[in-house]
């Protein structure tokens, strides 16, 4: 029987783990669950307008349950992400319908085909609440991939990277070693910010944000509204 998680997944998306020597080629970034989904669609035509292949790592935490260390009151209640045990023996992601405590199982949906099964809670794992989407290519490429996952994201979860900036800096930075032709600069939109951008909350700020792409050789993208990120070497971003 097919692997169910691997045939949900979108092509050319596939779990695995970064092999070490490949740490300083690729662009690392944390997309939390609600909005995984939004992000496995964007990936199907982001793969191929910036030529590069993206895969899902798993992501452990120390603070994961499954089986007997579930706490049937405050883990597993209806809506909540988990991964179940199969007849075949993969393991597959699902959602909690109901739990019935007292024999010990609960009723979960397939995110496979949508159907209903009865499982033991020592068959399902409390699923992380993120995961990290590891994407390979051109430097230049893969951080422009990556700011256009983050802008997804933040899309989904409101704040999530403009509340944080620095952070949204150290998660598009990359490893050690990485070549450092080509950064990532991000510049806060508000009014204490010193930058005016004129029509950057309006229709028209796409249009001139494309100009000033060409002219500069860089690549633009605005977050929410709130910071605008620039993709590019250190002469084209500070020409942009």
């Amino acid at each position: 029987m097919a692997d169910k998680e691997e045939a949900r997944l979108p092509p050319r998306v596939a779990r695995g783990l970064r092999p070490p020597e490949l740490e300083s080629s690729c662009a690392r970034l944390r997309v939390p669950q609600a909005a995984a989904e939004a992000i496995r669609k964007l990936l199907l035509t982001l793969e191929v307008e910036l030529t590069v292949f993206c895969l899902w790592t798993a992501q452990k935490t120390d603070g994961a349950k499954e089986g007997s260390a579930l706490d049937i009151d405050e883990d597993l209640v209806a809506g909540a992400a988990v991964s179940a045990k199969y007849d075949d023996g993969n393991w597959c992601d699902a959602v909690v319908v109901d739990v019935d405590p007292f024999s010990g199982t609960a009723k979960i949906t397939w995110e496979y085909d949508g159907t209903t099964s009865d499982i033991d809670l020592q068959d399902l794992k409390l699923k992380p609440s993120e995961e990290v989407l590891a994407i390979f290519g051109p430097l230049r490429q893969r951080k422009m991939a990556a700011v256009k996952v983050m802008a997804a994201a933040e899309e989904r979860c409101p704040g999530l990277w403009t509340s944080e900036l620095l952070e949204a800096m150290d998660e598009l930075r990359g490893s050690v070693g990485e070549d450092a032709s080509v950064d990532v600069q991000v510049q806060p939109l508000s009014p204490d910010s010193g930058l005016r951008l004129p029509g950057s909350l309006q229709k028209g700020f796409k249009v001139s944000a494309r100009r000033a792409e060409a002219a500069a050789g860089c690549f633009m993208h605005v977050l929410s509204s709130s910071a605008l990120f620039v993709v590019g070497s250190r002469e084209q971003r500070t020409r942009g």
